[in-house]
């Protein structure tokens, strides 16, 4: 007791008064943890039962897709779901890690932090945050270029819940969804009133300091939340700093109708330590840069509104957004600007036919602008480039599902999906732009100059795209605790557009490239599921074979489509969870490779055989929770080795190790280690170009709610 006395106060000086026994502050059984969300209910019964009847409930819609307000015996789909508890009492600062520990989704980074990186799911490497749609309180996150999501946007004490969806789900979500998808729910709609706030600090001067509030007033609700985030990085040239602001509110129009409204607001800046050239490099520092003044800020607001109603045998769902983003950056000595907006409306109808039969219809519409200009000075008077870029996307879906026999449910939906890609872009020769130039101490006339600039290249192109997806599930619940399910998915994706346009200071062979094709492909799925008591596991194993997959080819300076590909491989997740100790597994086993052409047999880049992870727990006292987790990533070709010619990345192996005090009703306190062998390697390669990741990562904080 003297021990959880002194951790108390050292942590919390004071700010949290500490409970005892009597009075049911501390936590006993099972997961260790009372959400606010209990805490506030069992305060309104107590408070008076009368309001408690007439409260309201605000009742999840998700755009499209499966919900976990179904039993997930009752889908056939390979489905998590991170809690808010999860995510309290975690050591992630950041979205990024989150997925990566309480997810299991591989997240790739190219700058040696923890709090960015392309998320790769089900065997894709070279821009896999393309393969995978992210989707917040209903707004699609993805850009329409191949530029990483800004995951920082979305800070983790914001969450209050996260779905991941594995595998294809093109039919219900549209393009992007081809890997996975990743719904997250943030703390809008939540009616508790609460306050809470987050402190971390760690290694190479990680310091987090984060805030939040929710509450309720009639039938009114709101929310919000401030993070500060920001890092010396583990590399040189690699520091980072996130803030980000969120407010949200909404109202129950009716008994059946409610509306609400938020707005995040985020400043991004990142250093970019740049690549190390081989990996003799990695190897002996892995910290270096051979990069200096090269860096990144990114400023993002994202206002949504929704509409949810429900009627006696219908759901109107009716989420809309605008998303705007405003980057800057300098490589090279270059200075570059890209404006990027999006505008997205997605209205879903469900109903209800019968008590064995249900069907949804919807659409999606989208618009996305982005203009960029490149410069070589830092006050933006001397243009080399200029571009104007837009797409549209229009899509329309219906699906339903139906209980033929007891315990046997069939799903399926269809999509049809039209997208536009166009716009300009002019190049000029940057000896002729600057009217006075640099040398030998002084700046003189340009004897290069031009009015107007020399004109490099151009190009003024459009395309349309048309897409089509289907999907087929069939779900048998074996009994209580356990199902069998299948499915089929008819899948696409559509180029980004800097994948068929050649701007943002790119050359390639073809500057608008109508040549180039959407992916197409077909996912089948075959899985497992058991639920009972402490024990929780999700198996399936899937293939899935794509025609025309987007690739970059360096000898051709050209995205291009390649040959056929194939995955194959096995998913699980083992998880037993009892009252003074608990263990879990995740394991993707797979392969991914070339099933036709030049290529056939080889491997596809960037992907690794087997990614596992294994988490150990034990409660020596209620109150303190240690846990061990093992994490395994095997060897991977080099990005743009078609031919498996090159040196591997070679697979490694960490061990991160946690500490969880629940001090108090009001809080806990983490100490962790992440990497704790300090282990160097590689998470990402292309040939001339290595990426080290992060070493040991020392981690401590403080959690509170009241």
């Amino acid at each position: 007791m003297t021990f959880r006395l002194f951790i108390a106060a050292i942590c919390f000086a004071f700010i949290c008064p500490l409970s005892s026994q009597a009075d049911g502050g501390y936590f006993a059984g099972g997961s260790g943890a009372v959400t606010a969300a209990a805490e506030v209910g069992n305060a309104g019964k107590e408070g008076s039962s009368e309001d408690s009847e007439e409260r309201h409930e605000l009742e999840e819609i998700v755009a499209t897709g499966y919900d976990f307000k179904a039993d997930s015996l009752e889908v056939p789909i390979n489905i998590s779901k991170i809690e808010r508890g999860d995510i309290e009492k975690s050591s992630a600062t950041n979205l990024a890690e989150l997925l990566q520990k309480k997810g299991g989704v591989m997240v790739r980074s190219t700058d040696g932090n923890a709090n960015s990186g392309e998320i790769s799911m089900r065997g894709f490497g070279e821009n896999s945050q393309l393969r995978v749609l992210v989707i917040v309180d209903g707004h699609r996150l993805n850009r329409s270029d191949m530029g990483a999501l800004n995951l920082m946007q979305i800070p983790a004490d914001n969450i209050e819940s996260i779905e991941i969806l594995r595998g294809s789900h093109t039919a219900e979500y549209g393009n992007n969804a081809v890997a996975g998808v990743i719904k997250i729910k943030t703390l809008k709609g939540v009616l508790e009133d609460s306050i809470g706030a987050r402190f971390a600090c760690g290694s190479y001067g990680l310091f987090q300091a984060a805030g939040r509030f929710t509450g309720h007033d009639g039938d009114w609700f709101y929310s919000g939340e401030a993070t500060r985030y920001q890092t010396d990085g583990y590399r040189q040239n690699s520091s980072a700093w996130s803030d980000s602001f969120n407010l949200s509110g909404g109202n129950f129009v009716s008994d059946s109708t409610t509306v609400d409204v938020g707005l995040n607001y985020n400043i991004d800046y990142n250093q970019m330590p740049g690549a190390l050239a081989t990996f003799s490099q990695a190897e002996e520092n892995p910290r270096q840069s051979l990069q200096d003044g090269q860096w990144a800020r990114v400023n993002s607001a994202l206002a949504t509104a929704r509409l949810t109603s429900e009627l006696s045998r219908a759901q109107i769902d009716a989420p809309f957004g605008i998303n705007i983003r405003r980057a800057e950056w300098t490589w090279d000595t270059k200075w570059f600007d890209n404006d990027q907006w999006n505008v997205s409306f997605n209205p879903r109808v469900d109903y209800e036919i019968s008590e064995d039969a249900s069907v949804y219809f919807g659409a999606d519409v989208s618009f996305d602008g982005i203009s960029y200009a490149g410069y070589l000075n830092e006050n933006r008077s001397d243009t080399v480039e200029n571009s104007d870029i837009d797409m549209q996307t229009f899509g329309a879906y219906a699906g339903g599902e139906w209980e033929a026999f007891e315990d046997l449910t069939l799903s399926g939906a269809l999509r049809g999906e039209a997208a536009r890609i166009g716009g300009e872009d002019v190049r000029y020769d940057a000896q002729t732009v600057p009217k006075y130039i640099y040398r030998r101490g002084q700046w003189i006339l340009n004897p290069l100059y031009s009015n107007p600039p020399k004109v490099l290249s151009s190009f003024d192109g459009q395309k349309w795209y048309g897409g089509f997806a289907a999907d087929f599930g069939v779900n048998y619940k074996l009994d209580d605790s356990q199902s069998l399910f299948a499915r089929f998915d008819q899948l696409y994706r559509y180029p980004a557009t800097d994948e068929v346009a050649a701007y943002q200071g790119t050359t390639m062979a073809k500057p608008f490239n109508v040549d180039l094709k959407p992916e197409r492909g077909q996912n089948y799925e075959l899985g497992y599921k058991y639920c009972s008591g402490e024990w929780d596991f999700v198996g399936n194993g899937f293939v899935q074979m794509l025609t025309d997959e987007i690739s970059y080819d360096a000898n051709q300076a050209l995205n291009i489509n390649l040959d056929p590909t194939i995955r194959y491989g096995f998913d699980a997740r083992l998880s037993y969870d009892a009252e003074i100790w608990g263990a879990s597994f995740n394991a993707t086993v797979m392969r991914a490779e070339f099933r036709s052409g030049k290529y056939s047999g080889n491997a596809v880049p960037l992907v690794p055989q087997y990614a596992t992870s294994a988490t150990l727990y034990i409660k020596p006292l209620e109150w303190i929770t240690l846990s061990a987790t093992f994490n395994y990533v095997g060897p991977q070709p080099q990005g743009n080795d078609y031919l498996n010619a090159y040196r591997k990345i070679p697979g490694y192996c960490t061990v991160d190790f946690q500490a969880l005090f629940e001090v108090c009703r009001y809080g806990s306190v983490f100490l962790a280690v992440e990497n704790a062998f300090d282990k160097n390697y590689v998470s990402a390669a292309w040939v001339g170009s290595i990426y080290p990741a992060i070493g040991r990562v020392l981690k401590a904080g403080v959690n509170l709610k009241f």
